[in-house]
């Protein structure tokens, strides 16, 4: 006749298991909750690292304006992208460095320039800006940068251009500073049109320039002084399109903590979810049951010294497995099935 203890063993693995079930089915909510909240990171990453490949415009404007309204250079880089252009896309757009970056926009059908968060990559003799594209055709950047020292006399400089993506057409303008004189650009340039300040622009059409390939202005003329042909406005689009571009960057970082909020508490469910258990069936029990190897008998106040066997037995004894008690006349863990020791 098989005994207590052989009986308990043939009925722990149906047990086991019901409980293996009963473990799952409580994951269940968390595993549903930690699914969501990755999709949402998801979501909330997207926008920022979505890319649509390589921009084409229709056409293209490049325009070099010397002390125009700062004593060093203004470069002025406009594109139209083309209508089979998808967006969200990377522009880039290579420029010298040291450069101060003005403005790296997309503009709207109305003039409207939407300044962007950008980046810069250095590439050795020159340094590429980079930001995204999300919603307009029209992208505009602006820098200015020092090609000559800021004093009277001659000057004579060189702008290298780098297309950063295909164009159609290209039109080159470079303006001629007021009070210059013996004012050249190289090479064949044509003489344009005069403004209303009396600057004159020098014109050049180029089909097609090939990507990241050179196509050196070289200008030259002389000046009695460093003041700029124009003076500066104190009040200028800048300003106001400043505050976009923080927006756009504050729109970036509250992305980035909403990430990293999300990732904390997808670690923290998957830590409280998937933990291993204590062994033993519960925490409650394994508690109880903790540093406890050996038998324990409730304690009795001694009187007269010792106790008497009678009286040990009498108040049972403590399960060395799990800790519950064990009344004086069972052999056997009501909570485990475990045999009594002694």
């Amino acid at each position: 006749m098989p005994s207590a203890r052989m009986r308990l063993a043939e009925k722990r693995p149906a047990a086991a298991k019901h409980q293996d079930e009963g473990a799952f089915a409580g994951r269940r909510g968390p595993v549903a909750l930690l699914a969501s909240l990755f999709a949402l990171v998801v979501l909330l990453l997207l926008p920022a690292v979505a890319s649509a490949g390589t921009l084409e415009a229709s056409s293209s404007r490049l325009a070099i304006w010397p002390e125009y309204d700062d004593p060093r250079v203004l470069v002025i880089m406009e594109a139209d992208l083309t209508e089979e252009t998808e967006l969200p896309a990377t522009a880039s757009f290579n420029i010298p460095k040291g450069a101060e970056i003005g403005m790296a926009c997309e503009v709207d059908s109305g003039g409207g320039h939407a300044c962007k968060a950008y980046k810069l990559e250095d590439k050795g003799d020159y340094q590429t800006l980079t930001y995204q594209v999300e919603t307009q055709k029209k992208l505009f950047v602006e820098y200015y940068y020092e090609a000559f020292p800021a004093t009277p006399g001659e000057r004579q400089f060189q702008v290298d251009y780098r297309p950063g993506f295909p164009s159609a057409n290209l039109q080159i303008e470079v303006q001629e500073p007021a009070r210059s004189t013996g004012f050249t650009v190289e090479p064949d340039f044509a003489p344009g049109e005069t403004d209303s300040n009396g600057l004159q622009y020098f014109n050049k059409q180029v089909s097609s320039p090939v990507v990241d390939e050179v196509l050196p202005v070289k200008i030259s003329y002389s000046k009695p002084d460093a003041e700029p042909s124009v003076k500066a406005s104190t009040q200028t689009d800048g300003g106001s399109l400043g505050g976009a571009a923080t927006s756009a960057t504050s729109r970036n970082s509250l992305i980035t903590i909403a990430a990293v909020i999300v990732f904390g508490a997808l670690f923290f469910l998957g830590y409280r979810t998937f933990r291993p258990q204590p062994a033993g069936g519960g925490s409650r029990r394994a508690g109880r049951g903790r540093n406890q190897n050996v038998v324990r008998t409730s304690p009795v106040k001694q009187q007269g010294g010792r106790k008497s066997g009678k009286d040990r037995s009498s108040r049972g004894a403590f399960c060395i497995h799990c800790g519950s008690q064990i009344p004086a006349q069972a052999r056997f863990c009501s909570e485990c099935g475990s045999e009594r020791d002694g």
